[in-house]
């Protein structure tokens, strides 16, 4: 089976099972790219270690982002049932100009041939 994706930003969050990754759930990808501030230079000279995110519920559950050096490697935590999962971002066919005037970035959409 091959797949093709749409320029734009794709985000992914890590399975329960080592080496399953789901694309981000709707809610999922607009919290990451709000909270990531892509287009934004956050810092002058060095990253911020780690920054979490303020909470935010979504259903029953809470949740925060950990995002490590300003950009990667990034995490969404279930403060509820304390499950941390890896977030992976990619960007295909994104310039700094697309940031500059979209925003959030386009999100990419992948489908099956």
């Amino acid at each position: 089976m091959s797949y093709k994706a749409t320029s734009g930003l794709l985000v992914w969050i890590e399975g329960d099972i080592k080496g399953e990754w789901y694309i981000a759930l709707d809610w999922q990808y607009k919290g990451f790219v709000r909270e990531i501030k892509f287009g934004s230079m956050k810092t002058m000279c060095y990253p911020t270690p780690l920054v979490k995110t303020e909470p935010f519920t979504h259903g029953i559950y809470k949740y925060r982002f950990h995002i490590h050096n300003d950009w990667n490697p990034c995490f969404i935590e279930n403060m509820t049932t304390k499950k941390v999962r890896e977030i992976k971002y990619f960007e295909l066919g994104i310039s700094a100009h697309d940031y500059n005037n979209q925003t959030p970035p386009k999100r990419a959409n992948i489908s099956s041939n």
